[in-house]
């Protein structure tokens, strides 16, 4: 009888379990689509990776070329790009800078924060930069199942207003950025960095 319980039990928590996750993953998703584009003083594009040959990745580039569509339509003046040093010995920062210069952004316009590797210290190292300008208003610049952590990250750090653009970038791999997203989400409810 015990044996029938616990197993009725652990099917009924591994249900509620699949209904919560689920739930977050529709409202990240909802909410990472529903743009919030509006004149601000900076985009914030978060780093995505470099391939071994120093190429951005998909993702990254995604990222990117929305914040050069935005650009040229006079959303911001400045950008700012963050990530830190991978694995195979690229920087995030510099390899969005250098893409951004080389699809017509001009050089002064882009700032480089380039010591950050994870979301959080994304927007922990930002922000300082934001102040040190002057500016208040920003919009971060991900993919959709990212926007939600980024902006939630930011707003800890004092950041107001801040606006969202989603990066168009859907393949195989978005399923599982989604899980993953799910976790941080809830890992960073109960645990909050500092």
């Amino acid at each position: 009888m015990l044996k029938v319980w616990r197993s009725a039990g652990l099917k009924r928590l591994a249900r509620a379990l699949a209904l919560v996750m689920t739930l977050i993953a529709g409202f990240i998703t909802i909410y990472g689509l529903s743009d919030k584009v509006s004149p601000c003083d900076v985009a914030i594009v978060f780093g995505s990776g470099v391939r071994d040959d120093g190429i951005p990745t998909l993702s990254m580039i995604a990222r990117l070329d929305r914040a050069i569509a935005l650009y040229h339509q006079a959303t911001f003046r400045h950008i700012i790009v963050s990530g830190g040093d991978e694995k195979n010995g690229f920087n995030e920062a510099h390899v969005m800078r250098a893409y951004l210069v080389k699809h017509d952004i001009p050089a002064d316009a882009v700032i480089m924060e380039d010591k950050s590797l994870t979301t959080w210290e994304n927007a922990k190292f930002s922000a300082p930069i934001m102040r040190a300008h002057g500016w208040h208003s920003a919009m971060v610049v991900s993919e959709f199942f990212h926007i939600y952590r980024c902006r939630w990250f930011l707003a800890a750090q004092g950041i107001t207003p801040i606006f969202t653009a989603s990066a168009v970038s859907y393949n195989l791999h978005t399923f599982y950025m989604v899980v993953r997203e799910v976790a941080a989400v809830i890992r960073y409810s109960v645990w909050a960095p500092r």
